[in-house]
C-alpha cells in the first residue's frame, strides 16, 4: 500500500520509541555493544528498568535521525537473533484463576499481559488491549486471553503459565527456548513467580 493512502499503517517494529532499555537488553543482550556504539550507556545505569529508548535519546541529545537509524539496526538485529518460537500455554487452572479475579461476565473477554518489571522480571497484568506480539488462550476458557509482545516472546520463548501454590507460575520448558540459549543466568534455570 503507498504511503501516501490514508488507510497506510507502517508494520510494528519489535523495537520502538517507547520500549524500555531495560526490556531491550533484558530480551536482547547482544544489542548492549550496539547502544554503546550510539553513545546509549543507559543499560547499565539504574533508570534503564523505567527509561524508554527515546527518553535515553533525548537524555544524551541524539538528533531525530540518529535516533531513527538506531531503532533501524536494533530491529534488524531482533530480526537476526529471532530464531527463537515462541509459544505460551496456560493451563485451565490458570485460566480459570485469572477468569475469577475479574469477574468476567458471558460475553467478555479479559487480556493479561506478560512484561517485565524494572529489574527484568517478567509478571502479568491487566490491559485493555492485545499487545502487537501474538496472543493466547486455554481451549476450554477463550475468554482469558494472554498476550506479550514479539520482544517478550523472543525473551521468554515457550512457556506455560500455571497456578500452584495460591501463585501464578511461568514455568519455561526449556533453556534452549530462552533468550539466552541457556548461556547465562536467568528466570530459564527454573520456574519464574508472576
Amino acid at each position: 500500500m503507498p504511503e501516501h493512502d490514508k488507510n497506510y499503517r507502517p508494520p510494528e517494529r519489535a523495537i520502538n520509541r517507547t520500549t524500555r532499555i531495560g526490556m531491550i537488553t533484558a530480551a536482547l543482550p547482544e544489542a548492549k555493544p550496539l547502544l554503546a556504539e550510539y553513545g546509549i550507556h543507559c543499560f547499565s545505569c539504574a533508570a534503564s528498568g523505567t527509561e524508554t529508548l527515546e527518553e535515553g535519546c533525548k537524555t544524551h541529545a541524539m538528533d531525530h535521525e540518529t535516533l531513527e537509524n538506531l531503532l533501524d539496526d536494533l530491529n534488524m538485529l531482533f530480526e537476526e537473533q529471532s530464531t527463537i518460537r515462541a509459544h505460551i500455554t496456560i493451563t485451565r487452572t490458570a485460566a480459570e484463576q485469572l477468569r475469577n479475579l475479574s469477574d468476567i461476565q458471558a460475553a467478555r473477554v479479559q487480556i493479561f499481559a506478560v512484561i517485565v518489571d524494572e529489574s527484568g522480571r517478567p509478571y502479568m497484568e491487566e490491559c485493555k488491549q492485545l499487545l502487537s506480539g501474538l496472543h493466547f488462550c486455554h481451549p476450554d476458557i477463550p475468554e482469558v486471553l494472554i498476550t506479550a509482545d514479539s520482544l517478550m516472546l523472543h525473551r521468554i520463548g515457550t512457556v506455560s503459565i500455571d497456578f500452584r501454590n495460591g501463585r501464578f507460575t511461568l514455568d519455561i520448558s526449556s533453556p534452549k527456548s530462552c533468550a539466552c540459549k541457556g548461556k547465562k543466568p536467568c528466570a530459564c534455570k527454573g520456574n519464574s513467580e508472576l
